[in-house]
């Protein structure tokens, strides 16, 4: 008998454990639950936040692409316009030297008309200078 009212005491000790037991597990199944809810909130933000800084990684590096393509296109725009400048500068150089060409031409055409006379002076001066000496020679044309 004795064993059985050591057994009734265990069930109804059992009895009053579960009692304060069983909400107590009922509360733990409930957070379970709501950790398992955020955590599954968790994770999806997380892979939202690195889908996030994927697309702000390859943005940044089309953006450096683009600052460098602007920056090369700004070089060869300068580039190009000192170029322009300086072929401007040319040319207006160039119109100069067409004016002195067209003056020497014109000199040049002259000088044409007057080429025989100027050899006939010359052949005659040189026969007449041929048989003197050359100090001679060089007072002369002095």
């Amino acid at each position: 008998c004795t064993s059985i009212c050591m057994w009734v005491r265990a069930m109804h000790a059992y009895h009053l454990v579960c009692l304060v037991v069983a909400p107590k597990r009922a509360q733990l199944a409930e957070a379970q639950a709501q950790l398992d809810a955020t955590m599954k909130q968790l994770n999806n933000a997380q892979t939202r936040l690195k889908e996030v800084e994927s697309k702000i990684e390859r943005l940044e590096a089309e953006l450096d692409a683009a600052v460098r393509k602007k920056d090369d296109l700004e070089k060869k725009a300068k580039e190009c316009q000192s170029r322009l400048e300086r072929a401007g500068k040319l040319i207006g150089g160039l119109g100069g030297e067409r004016a002195r060409w067209n003056d020497t031409i014109a000199e040049l055409t002259r000088n044409i008309e007057h080429v025989v006379g100027d050899v006939a002076i010359a052949a005659g001066a040189i026969a007449y200078a041929g048989p003197f000496t050359p100090p001679y020679r060089k007072k002369l044309n002095d």
